[in-house]
């Protein structure tokens, strides 16, 4: 009985613990990539800004052969525009184009369902060689403390994927 009382007092602590250190650790989170890709920045702007030529670099598409997109048009272009997705391992949510500046910046809401949202942002700066294009994701977990714990994980979750997409959108964009 001692031993079993000893269990539980120290499961007691290590969830109190799990808990107190959620509250401290930061709210907000993000993850960021950026590549040179060899292209103008109007050309690899207009591959992100496509929702559907989307498909052709989305890490996401890659690794879900399951994977249901819908789009709000046939166009599926620019501010306004957006796509749901559906599947097995990318689970379901909802990205938006809020505000799109061609060809220097998107800027995108996520809609991860029972997940949260996030916001994700993108910019394509001129270089001699072509256009150094930035991949940034951030979010706010609020009080959540799960989400907060999750936070300290998002750039190691998502950061590999999203060099995976930078990959992806560079062979699009450089024509390989």
């Amino acid at each position: 009985m001692k031993i079993l009382k000893k269990v539980l007092v120290a499961l007691a602590v290590l969830v109190a613990l799990f808990f107190a250190v959620g509250l401290l650790l930061p709210s907000k989170y993000g993850t960021e990539r950026s590549v040179e890709i060899e292209a103008p920045p109007e050309e690899v702007f207009d591959h992100v800004n496509n929702l559907q030529a989307n498909q052709a670099w989305s890490p996401w598409a890659a690794m879900d052969p399951s994977l249901k997109v819908t789009y709000s048009s046939t166009a599926a272009v620019g501010e306004g525009a957006w796509y749901e997705w559906k599947g097995e391992a990318s689970g379901n949510g909802r990205l938006t184009i809020l505000k799109s500046i061609r060809p220097k910046r998107i800027e995108n809401e996520l809609d991860f369902k029972e997940q949260g949202k996030g916001m994700g942002f993108w910019t394509f700066e001129p270089t001699e060689k072509g256009t150094v294009v930035t991949w940034r994701m951030e979010g706010d977990a609020g009080n959540d403390i799960i989400g907060r714990w999750f936070g300290l994980m998002i750039d190691t979750l998502v950061g590999p994927q999203f060099e995976d997409g930078l990959a992806r959108l560079a062979k699009v964009s450089e024509g390989r």
